[in-house]
């Protein structure tokens, strides 16, 4: 006890306080968890989510977003209802800050099926151009009525006054209407211009196992042709996507240079790898 006493005279903290700056972490929390200054009051975590205290759902799996500028826009998963203006069934949230995220707007269902929908929507990713124009993607097994099957595809909408609206979803992969597969885990960058989106999927194309795809431009690649390719890697899982410099790429005529990462389980091993 003596040599602990003297340690806490010698660091400046108040042997007879364990939480010497009063900032509700004790003073070996911040030491030997934290790693902090116990003599400097830690901020502790807000919650972005607005509805926090009130809300019965759980909110999880978010992504964030920011132009650079002030404007940042959160996403995630949940099954709150909003106090009865969704359902309960999973659907994508969102919340915005136009202050550098110091706060943030009520939560609101991204997905504007969600006053009426069943389906799962689950798994988003969000970018924006620096321009106010974001776009969401996520993995959903709504049929949109009946223009796409029930199967697991990826949606996207779009917004173009820095998330405060948002565009009814549609497909973003362009066999959904005829495919069976699960397209899964879907990734979005920008390079200030263009979006690109990647995803995995075990529909076929090249085999039953999970590759991953990649659709390029505004339209999300609603044709194939030598500007606007589908790109497939073959058993792999996870992917991610970032652009990495101002160049003509060979592979994206169009867009800047980007690496694609992803998780291969190629002849059961588990490797990453990446294409530039």
């Amino acid at each position: 006890v003596d040599s602990c006493v003297g340690s806490e005279v010698t660091s400046g903290t108040d042997p007879a306080n364990p939480d010497t700056d009063g900032d509700g972490w004790s003073d070996g929390e911040e030491v030997n968890v934290l790693f902090t200054d116990p003599l400097t009051p830690d901020r502790l975590p807000y919650m972005l989510n607005t509805n926090s205290d009130t809300d019965s759902g759980s909110d999880i799996f978010p992504v964030i977003g920011t132009d650079g500028s002030g404007n940042w826009v959160a996403t995630w998963r949940s099954n709150d209802d909003l106090d009865g203006l969704i359902g309960t069934d999973v659907d994508i949230l969102t919340a915005r800050s136009n202050d550098g995220g110091v706060t943030w707007s009520d939560p609101a269902a991204l997905n504007t099926t969600a006053v009426g929908d069943t389906a799962a929507d689950i798994r988003s990713s969000v970018a924006t151009d620096g321009s106010g124009n974001w776009v969401s993607v996520w993995r959903s097994n709504n049929p949109l009525g009946v223009s796409i099957g029930t199967d697991e595809d990826i949606l996207f909408a779009r917004s173009i006054d820095n998330g405060a609206t948002w565009t009814d979803p549609a497909a973003l992969n362009s066999n959904a209407a005829v495919d069976s597969g699960t397209d899964d885990r879907p990734f979005l960058t920008s390079d200030g211009t263009d979006f690109v989106a990647v995803w995995e999927s075990d529909d076929g194309i090249v085999g039953p196992d999970f590759d991953i795809r990649v659709s390029q431009d505004g339209l999300f690649c609603p044709r194939r042709d030598a500007s606007c390719q589908k790109r497939t890697y073959r058993r792999c899982r996870e992917p991610g996507l970032f652009f990495v410099r101002s160049a003509i790429s060979p592979a994206f005529p169009c867009l800047s240079v980007l690496i694609i990462a992803w998780f291969d389980r190629t002849k059961n091993q588990r490797n990453l790898n990446d294409s530039g």
